[in-house]
């Protein structure tokens, strides 16, 4: 939240949710969550995903200075994710 006092501040901030993760753990999560039960997931490297543009192997972000800077609180990803599909869908499950 911003009012008209306040100075913005500029510059390049990273945000993602805390905590770290695979595209399958996420997919994992998600299946778990909603208790679908229909799908198979199968995990794979990230080079056997066919895209256009390359990927670092490992691309975590660090929030520091957009904690410090906004001195905001980030939730991990899994309880954010939670609270995500618990919008979409209310009959969503408690984490772990």
């Amino acid at each position: 939240q911003f009012s008209e006092d306040q100075e913005w501040k500029t510059g390049v901030y990273h945000f993602s949710n805390r905590g770290e993760t695979t595209w399958y753990r996420f997919a994992e999560a998600i299946k778990k969550y909603t208790g679908i039960s229909t799908c198979e997931l199968a995990p794979i490297a990230s080079d056997e995903y066919p895209s256009a543009a390359q990927r670092p192997a490992y691309s975590v972000m660090n929030l520091s200075k957009t904690t410090s800077t906004f001195r905001v609180e980030i939730p991990e990803w899994k309880e954010a994710l939670c609270r995500c599909l618990r919008k979409l869908e209310p009959g969503v499950q408690n984490l772990e």
